[in-house]
């Protein structure tokens, strides 16, 4: 697909961050030194809108957006944090079951990968790495609705760091001195695509009359995902949306390889 691997794809990565945009620039082919020239540009391009998130965002969107409306009292808020401090403190303590859920998540995730790649040779005959991406993403969505593998401790810590050092290993195959030459135009296109994301959610938030807040960890759960829901959370003075945040964050992860891959195939096809 060289009409593809020319270009970076950074549909995945506004559903769901970084673990989207790593598995759509594999499922395409895309070669490492893109790969990783699109990651700094969504770290650098990210970093100035967390900024904006944890400053001035709540202000500025009050002007033409309703205020948020609590559903609970702040003394029912208060006692729901003392609660949650109390069951972190405990979680913290039960580092045996925590262990225990790391190498029982590992294990579902190496069976997870071992069917998607039996499933991609099956119908191609080969290992298609856009099909295995597809059949991890859907397995696993099938595999959420199983409410004793939701239970496991520390399958989402777990996946957070293998993120991590699969970030390392693209870093340290990019070419440095390749990003550098291409990065104006990589950076000026990641910057326009989410500022234009950004300005169609705030218009559909406007046209619907969402709340500010419920904007606000939304958008941070589309182009950051769930690391940053607490932080944006806290600076907007809004426990109440933690929940809603995660949640779609949780949602951009699961659909943001199919539109990631969708949008590669119809450049592929409609726009070669």
């Amino acid at each position: 697909m060289p009409c593809l691997r020319a270009r970076p794809n950074r549909a995945g990565s506004l559903t769901g961050s970084a673990l989207n945009l790593n598995a759509v620039g594999i499922g395409i082919g895309a070669p490492e030194e893109i790969i990783g020239l699109v990651n700094v540009a969504d770290i650098l391009n990210g970093a100035v809108y967390l900024i904006f998130l944890t400053s001035v965002a709540q202000a500025t969107l009050l002007r033409f957006l309703p205020a948020y409306r609590p559903t609970r009292p702040l003394e029912a808020n208060t006692e729901a944090d003392a609660a949650a401090h109390h069951g972190t403190e405990a979680e913290a303590r039960n580092w045996k079951q925590r262990l225990g859920g790391f190498g029982k998540a590992l294990a579902f995730a190496a069976l997870v990968a071992g069917m998607a790649a039996g499933l991609s040779q099956l119908i191609m005959g080969e290992m298609a790495e856009a099909l295995i991406i597809l059949a991890l993403t859907g397995i696993s969505i099938a595999a959420s609705f199983v409410p004793r593998l939701r239970r496991l401790q520390g399958g989402f810590e777990l996946g957070n760091y293998l993120l991590l050092i699969f970030c390392v290993a693209i870093g340290m195959e990019a070419d440095l001195q390749e990003i550098l030459s291409a990065s104006p135009q990589v950076f000026g296109y990641a910057a326009v695509l989410m500022g234009l994301a950004l300005l169609f959610h705030y218009g559909l938030a406007w046209l619907f009359r969402i709340d500010a807040d419920t904007v606000l960890i939304t958008s941070t759960a589309a182009v950051f995902g769930p690391p940053f829901i607490r932080q944006v959370a806290l600076a907007l003075r809004n426990r109440e949306i933690v929940f809603s945040g995660m949640i779609t964050a949780l949602v951009g992860y699961a659909v943001g390889n199919f539109l990631g891959l969708g949008v590669a195939w119809i450049l592929e096809h409609w726009m070669a």
